[in-house]
């Protein structure tokens, strides 16, 4: 838990390498205000997602799209009710958690899926080169055909690994 006294500090303890996943902020407060903390931090480019609650005294229909325009994931009117503001902060923990479990998710199978892949490559450039002897009948073509679509798997799972690295920031892209 990190606790701040205006928006200044609130500003700053975003811009830390160590920023929470889940902020509840407050609309009016000394410095910068909720809002203009939202657009500012929505408009940086981010390694990992952080889930935005906005809390103010601000509940007209305007007020609630003018905060969730700005950035908020969420918005809660005070007085706020306890039970309602730990729900929403449940939600916000699921929020933060799930691209987390989405790359693992990818890194795991994508790496579970390339090995075995790398081998039956190798396997099949061994048998299609006739290093082994000739291959009976019509089998080269099956073996080509193998070859090639095993290829395509393989940079399949070269790609979802390179778009896992770009989301997470992790490749430097010259265009």
């Amino acid at each position: 838990v990190v606790a701040t006294s205006d928006g200044d500090e609130a500003w700053a303890a975003l811009q830390q390498s160590s920023a929470p996943n889940l902020v509840i902020l407050d609309w009016m407060m000394p410095g910068l205000d909720g809002p203009t903390i939202c657009e500012r931090f929505r408009s940086e480019p981010r390694k990992h997602f952080t889930y935005i609650i906005l809390l103010t005294a601000r509940g007209g229909h305007e007020d609630v799209v003018a905060g969730l325009r700005s950035g908020a994931d969420d918005y809660v009117t005070k007085p706020f009710d306890r039970d309602e503001l730990r729900a929403r902060l449940d939600v916000g923990r699921r929020s933060v958690e799930l691209p987390r479990l989405k790359s693992g998710l990818i890194s795991v199978v994508s790496h579970e899926l390339r090995n075995p892949l790398t081998s039956i490559l190798s396997s099949l450039d061994l048998v299609g080169s006739g290093v082994l002897g000739p291959l009976p009948g019509k089998s080269a073509p099956l073996v080509e055909a193998a070859h090639r679509n095993g290829k395509r798997m393989l940079r399949l799972v070269n790609d979802l690994l390179d778009l896992e690295k770009i989301e997470a920031g992790q490749m430097e892209l010259e265009i």
